[in-house]
């Protein structure tokens, strides 16, 4: 992977682009909120250059639809407050970065280094602060974008982080009829408790981590997803049961594999 240095051409903030409502101006954590760590939860995808549009008019409309999707997601736009109670829904927005890096897209999607693709990131993961949400647009040499995503796990998990993308997305195409209804309601199912009963939260750890990527050729996952397509089909009692995705046969691939290590580990013991 090809070194690469980013450079930050411009900062905003993205606020929403219809008011909250003054009865949902505090939108209160649940108990599985304030335990999760402070930390960002990044995401990175990038899009090669095409002729249906220029560049100045992709990030024209990413920022627009942004503004619409936060009015949706209003959380996103708000602060978190000191307490770790809540979050206050006040519109101050989301962060927004505009950058260009001195390269093609291919020469760091090609042998990617995740280390190094966190230049990418509006944020490091651990600088998350009061900040819920933060997204930033880079530039390469070829006309390609990356566009990163930075979210507050406090504010989502992996699902709702998701939706809230998907929903962007939808925005952004005019798709009105795939948006979801945000429904923000986890405080009523697990209570917030009193932040002095919480186990103290370690944050990123930094130290003794190894990251290693592993590539999945078609081939491979055409032979998973045959493979435990083929167990649940057995397994189900369903007689027209949709074939298993791609990530989903890959998920089961990943469990079964970490399942066998610690048996395995326990058996040794």
């Amino acid at each position: 992977m090809k070194v690469f240095e980013v450079e930050i051409v411009g900062r905003e903030t993205i606020k929403p682009s219809s008011p909250t409502p003054d009865n949902l101006r505090r939108y209160s954590l649940s108990m599985l909120d304030q335990i999760a760590p402070p930390v960002f939860m990044p995401l990175i995808v990038f899009f090669p250059k095409d002729d249906l549009m220029t560049n100045e008019e992709k990030i024209d409309r990413l920022k627009r639809s942004l503004s619409q999707a936060l009015a949706r997601f209003y959380p996103l736009a708000g602060r978190v407050k000191g307490d770790n109670l809540s979050i206050e829904c006040n519109d101050e927005g989301a962060h927004y970065v505009e950058a260009r890096v001195e390269c093609d897209l291919a020469d760091i999607l090609e042998y990617p280094v995740p280390g190094l693709l966190n230049r990418l990131l509006p944020f490091k993961l651990e600088d998350v602060g009061e900040l819920v949400a933060a997204f930033q647009v880079s530039l390469f040499n070829c006309g390609g974008l990356a566009l990163s995503f930075c979210i507050s796990h406090k504010a989502a998990d992996a699902l709702s982080f998701f939706t809230f993308i998907n929903s962007w997305a939808a925005i952004a195409r005019g798709d009105i009829r795939n948006l979801v209804t945000p429904c923000f309601d986890s405080a009523a199912m697990f209570p917030a408790v009193d932040p002095s009963l919480l186990p103290r939260t370690m944050g990123i750890v930094k130290e003794g981590i190894a990251t290693k990527r592993f590539v999945f050729d078609a081939a491979a996952i055409a032979s998973l997803r045959e493979k435990y397509d083929a167990g649940a089909a057995v397994a189900s009692e369903e007689p027209y049961r949709r074939r298993l995705t791609r990530v989903e046969a890959l998920s089961a691939f990943m469990w079964s594999r970490y399942m066998a290590s610690t048996q395995a580990a326990a058996d040794e013991g």
